[in-house]
């Protein structure tokens, strides 16, 4: 069949000359490539004019210099390099006569029939050949297999001995990987034999890795099967015990279970094993009554293979407790039950704090008008450990919009609204976590309508507002500590006026040992401006004398975000300063990092997405973001 291409032509012939007219057309025979195909192809079976002789084994395949050349990069070196082979018909190669049949035939034809019993060998062949076309085939066989689940394990284990060094095929690597871990215990328990004999350390080490192997398989199920695997070959497998036991979440395996781990012939052979298990042992008996701790202090031990660290918001126009999730830029509802209150799936403005893993949750008003506020005193913990609520004494004063922060076992409330009388707080209590109770301490000095607590060098301060403005207007912000021994305030620092409209924003964050202040200005402008200061505070005993407000840091590299939620860098950290419930403001580092060449419209693209609030997103209006309590938090992801 003949088709139009292109076109070029003179300018078109007048009638009495349009005999003379010369006419230029670009054609194209849709079938030459496949009549050539078919043409080479015949010309060798048949012999005729092949140029090459390839001798594997016992069988001799004769073919043309130049389709190997074109589909493999291996034949195209040794035809262009100089080798003999260059200057002769005759090559001899090491391999399968079978498997070299089907890649010629790929060559020739472009079709490759492949099968469980063959996919590995071809795919060896062909990386070795550098057959790229038939690589690919390969992967997508192999990528049907998985999905399919119509693979051996002991086929992906030789898959993955052939590719794993292989820089050319990290997806399929990946997919090998995930593949092995889903169906762990099902290739130990129907294979075992195989699975003893032909896994090797490295291969273990990136299946314990994977998170798919948490769907399938307990952590002590994961344990014998390494300690099944050592023993299997203990004198060349004993090296890598303390390594592969690494990988393992002793904690989360009971106490009862890992105490009988101590007779193991590879634990008490190996110090480094021995040690490792004693220290969980040490550490589930000392944190008996508070393993959420040990959750967050040391994730790689305790936490399960499915823990999540994220940013989680508290209350909103629903019960949900969601989350950010960093991969997919997007808030996910969490497996955390909601907060037990009354009535249910109403909580507005609670304040929450993370303590030694335990999630904190105080106060809070209904969502909708129920005339019931008994909720508003309530206090109540989440253990992600026992994955379950507990409910406290509540406080002595019905607050929501309040501040909490954690000195010396002390959780303070500080601040807020009562909502009966719909009037900003100066009160301050704090809840003894030894004694489990509440106690009033001494009243800010006056009423903040917008605060960030932090504690800095063993000192409680907070900053903020005690001001509202509803038109532009200079706003006056207010730097206080609070002297615990002597259960008093004391301002820092004050008359600090920046521009603002409605509830002025501010924070406190403290990295690496600095405190740092950021200020909002033109608030309620499109693209808000971060200030970010450090804070020197200078100690002579147990007061703090005095503040220098330092140059204004990095501002060039800090990016502009909206009024919600605001992101600043603090060296190549970037945090997000999260203002809820019109009352408190929130900061929290973010895990992203960006290096300090890196352009600030780099770093507005990257945090766009930062806490769900992009151009298309519709989740502020739908999740009522603006009444919820921000932390960060570590949870079990069922």
């Amino acid at each position: 069949m003949l088709s139009i291409m292109a076109s070029e032509s003179s300018p078109p012939a007048s009638p009495e000359n349009n005999c003379n007219a010369n006419m230029k057309k670009t054609l194209k025979d849709s079938e030459h490539l496949d009549t050539l195909i078919k043409s080479l192809d015949e010309s060798r079976t048949e012999g005729k004019y092949c140029d090459a002789k390839i001798t594997i084994g016992r069988r001799t395949f004769t073919a043309h210099k130049a389709v190997l050349a074109a589909s493999s990069q291996y034949f195209s070196g040794m035809f262009n390099s100089g080798w003999r082979e260059s200057n002769t018909s005759d090559i001899n190669i090491e391999g399968d006569p079978k498997i070299f049949d089907l890649l010629l035939d790929y060559m020739y034809k472009g079709q490759l029939c492949v099968a469980e019993d063959t996919v590995v060998d071809i795919l060896a062949l062909s990386i070795y050949m550098q057959i790229m076309g038939a690589m690919k085939l390969c992967t997508k066989y192999l990528e049907y297999c998985y999905v399919s689940d119509s693979i051996t394990c002991v086929t992906a284990i030789e898959v993955l001995l052939q590719i794993r060094d292989n820089k050319q095929m990290p997806d399929l690597i990946e997919a090998t990987v995930n593949y092995l871990a889903h169906h762990l215990m099902q290739f130990y328990i129907d294979d075992r034999e195989d699975f003893l004999e032909h896994t090797t350390a490295d291969i273990l080490e990136d299946i314990l890795k994977d998170t798919a192997i948490e769907r399938n398989a307990s952590e002590y199920q994961i344990l014998e099967c390494i300690l099944n695997w050592l023993t299997h070959d203990w004198e060349n497998r004993q090296s890598h015990s303390y390594f592969l036991l690494k990988n393992v979440r002793l904690g989360v395996i009971p106490e009862e279970e890992l105490q009988s781990l101590t007779q193991n012939s590879v634990v008490q052979n190996v110090m480094n094993c021995r040690y490792m298990v004693n220290e969980v042992l040490h550490l589930q008996k000392t944190h008996r009554n508070n393993l959420a701790v040990l959750l967050t202090e040391k994730p790689a031990m305790f936490a399960t293979r499915n823990a999540i660290t994220a940013i989680i918001i508290v209350g909103g126009r629903d019960a949900a407790i969601r989350y950010f999730d960093e991969q997919s830029s997007d808030w996910r509802v969490s497996p955390i039950p909601p907060v037990p209150v009354h009535p249910p799936n109403q909580l507005r403005n609670p304040a929450s704090l993370v303590v030694n893993g335990i999630l904190y949750v105080a106060g809070g008003g209904a969502c909708l008008y129920s005339g019931d506020h008994e909720f508003k005193y309530t206090f109540h913990q989440y253990n992600a450990a026992t994955q379950q609520w507990t409910k406290l004494p509540g406080m002595t004063v019905a607050r929501e919009r309040c501040h909490l922060v954690h000195v010396n076992g002390y959780i303070y409330a500080i601040g807020g609204v009562n909502h009966f009388s719909h009037n900003f707080l100066n009160c301050v209590e704090r809840f003894d976590l030894s004694a489990n109770r509440w106690e009033a301490v001494a009243p800010l000095p006056t009423k903040f309508c917008h605060i960030s607590a932090v504690v800095y060098k063993g000192q409680l301060l907070i900053y903020g507002a005690p001001e509202y403005k509803a038109s532009p207007g200079r706003v006056r912000h207010t730097l206080l500590v609070y002297h615990i021994t002597m259960n008093r305030w004391e301002v820092l620092l004050t008359g600090l006026h920046y521009l603002s409209v409605g509830w002025p924003r501010s924070a406190l964050v403290v990295q690496d040992g600095v405190c740092y202040r950021v200020v909002y200005e033109a608030y309620m402008m499109k693209n808000p401006v971060p200030q970010v200061h450090e804070l020197q505070i200078q100690e002579k005993g147990p007061r703090v004398q005095k503040i220098l407000v330092g140059d204004v840091h990095r501002q060039n590299l800090i990016p502009k975000l909206n009024n919600t939620v605001g992101a600043f860098r603090i060296k190549e950290d970037i945090f997000v300063n999260i203002t809820l419930g019109n009352a408190a403001s929130y900061c929290h580092k973010t895990g992203i990092t960006i290096p300090d060449d890196q352009k600030t419209e780099v770093d507005v693209g990257m945090l766009t997405d930062v806490c769900g609030l992009r151009h298309d997103s519709n989740w502020l209006k739908d999740q009522d973001i603006m009444s919820g309590s921000v932390n960060r938090f570590t949870f079990h992801n069922l």
